[in-house]
């Protein structure tokens, strides 16, 4: 009797299975789509931690003075209605920006660095009482 009982269950998991595999659509057994790669942004400026002084003209060859908390936030800020910004942080930073900052990254940004493990973002400043979440990159 054990036998029949397994034999059984067997019979009806393979009944089970058989019944799933029909009624899978045919739009379910497509192939996923392939993601459709972004457009490359239409403009694009570079910011550095400048230890000259000047401002920078946002360049590659000049590029804007990051290199406080808040010239880094105004820069970002100035750019906030510019969609499909290539923003380029030239060199090791740290680019840092204040936790309170009011920009966000926009869409179609793209923000670049010189590497993984070279170029270092740096949320800095009291967060404590603050009634959402915070994110350096938002």
């Amino acid at each position: 009797m054990s036998k029949f009982v397994a034999a059984s269950g067997l019979i009806i998991a393979f009944f089970f299975l058989a019944l799933a595999a029909d009624t899978v659509s045919a739009e379910d057994r497509m192939p996923l789509p392939t993601a459709t790669p972004a457009s490359p942004p239409t403009q694009d400026i570079w910011i550095a931690v400048r230890t000259d002084g000047l401002p920078g003209s946002g360049t590659r060859a000049d590029p804007f003075d990051g290199s406080t908390p808040e010239k880094l936030d105004t820069i970002l800020l100035g750019f906030y209605w510019t969609y499909n910004l290539g923003v380029h942080l030239m060199g090791t930073g740290p680019f840092r920006t204040n936790a309170n900052h009011t920009w966000h990254v926009r869409p179609g940004w793209v923000v670049s660095g010189d590497g993984m493990d070279v170029t270092t973002i740096q949320m800095v400043g009291n967060v404590a009482g603050m009634p959402v979440a915070v994110s350096v990159l938002a």
